[in-house]
């Protein structure tokens, strides 16, 4: 979705790019995420954090290694194995495109390594660094790659799936508040507790239309970018079941779904909504 979403915004900016291109575009982004969830996976294993936690479908993870633990050196080299083939592309692609490129490219790595060793283990950072890799970094990155100049509308198209995967991360958190606790890690719901990673989601959620409304009105996107309304239709009623949560920090997984769903629907629904308003 964020790769469709940074080739309308090529398309429509003038880029040059082709469908073979895009596949390797897409390839590139794919085992990058691929590989910071291996690693994130034999990381959780080896710190004990498996073995701590109580599972829902929203808990980061498979659950693989703890029934087959001897995958474990596998899933390392799955992930070592997929960075490679996202250094190799990247390079291609810096060579081609620039160093606007490499810029992203490199920062995206820095988060790819540093997430499961030391970005959990800031309130900040867990926060923020999902929704940099999969906005800024996939979206304008496949932006650029595909030939087109730096704009305004590659960069404000990226803020909405940086504000949606940030909150997708941020909720499926606090179920895992106890475990996460117990192996050192210091994200914001452990830091800041259920008040304040509520407050940061409802900021994080409203100013996704708040951005939609500034760039049609500047006449950055077209209107018909509001079928974003398909995607943001559950977010009122994920405010109100958040609204009633008591002290113990623990969505229903109704709400969780339905916060995945707004995850994955805004890239796609912009993209729709650009294409088809040009």
């Amino acid at each position: 979705a964020v790769v469709a979403l940074g080739g309308v915004t090529a398309h429509l900016s003038g880029g040059h790019g082709s469908w073979p291109l895009l596949l390797g575009v897409m390839l590139t982004a794919l085992c990058a995420h691929i590989s910071v969830n291996a690693f994130n996976e034999a990381a959780d294993f080896a710190n004990g954090l498996d073995a701590q936690t109580q599972r829902t479908p929203f808990s980061g993870g498979s659950g693989v290694l703890p029934a087959y633990p001897n995958l474990l050196p596998a899933v390392r080299a799955l992930a070592w194995l997929s960075l490679i083939v996202v250094l190799l592309g990247g390079l291609a692609l810096v060579v081609w495109r620039g160093w606007p490129l490499l810029v992203l490219g490199l920062s995206g790595v820095l988060v790819l390594l540093a997430y499961s060793g030391h970005l959990v283990r800031s309130p900040w950072g867990s926060l923020l660094a999902p929704g940099w890799a999969f906005g800024p970094v996939m979206v304008v990155g496949t932006h650029l790659a595909m030939g087109a100049p730096l704009n305004a509308l590659a960069c404000v198209a990226s803020l909405l799936p940086f504000c949606s995967v940030n909150n997708l991360l941020l909720l499926n958190q606090l179920p895992d508040v106890v475990a996460d606790r117990a192996v050192g890690r210091r994200n914001w719901p452990i830091v800041h507790g259920l008040r304040a990673s509520l407050w940061a989601y409802a900021v994080l959620a409203l100013s996704m239309p708040v951005v939609a409304a500034l760039a049609v009105a500047s006449g950055l996107w077209p209107p018909s970018v509001w079928v974003l309304l398909l995607a943001w239709w559950p977010l009122p009623w994920v405010a109100w079941r958040l609204r009633v949560l008591g002290d113990a920090p623990v969505p229903s997984h109704a709400t969780l779904a339905a916060n995945v769903w707004v995850a994955l629907a805004t890239p796609a629904a912009l993209a729709w909504g650009l294409a088809i308003g040009h």
